[in-house]
């Protein structure tokens, strides 16, 4: 799937806004952007409804839980 260009340049536009003022270090990507708005907006309730679609969902959630900085 394909992103249209419209909302590709709005998410570049919120990625720059983040980094302006931004260290090296506290800089973000646009991966880091769609993940923390994944994040922000998947409850442990979606991600138990998701496990009966996508099974092994919760396994990977928890991973990726522990792997953030």
């Amino acid at each position: 799937m394909e992103l249209p260009e419209f909302l590709l340049r709005a998410l570049e536009c919120r990625v720059a806004d983040a980094n302006d003022g931004a260290s090296k270090h506290e800089r973000i990507t646009l991966d880091h952007l769609v993940e923390a708005e994944l994040a922000g907006s998947i409850s442990l309730t979606d991600v138990a409804q998701l496990e009966r679609r996508i099974p092994g969902i919760t396994t990977a959630v928890s991973r990726w839980l522990n792997d953030i900085d």
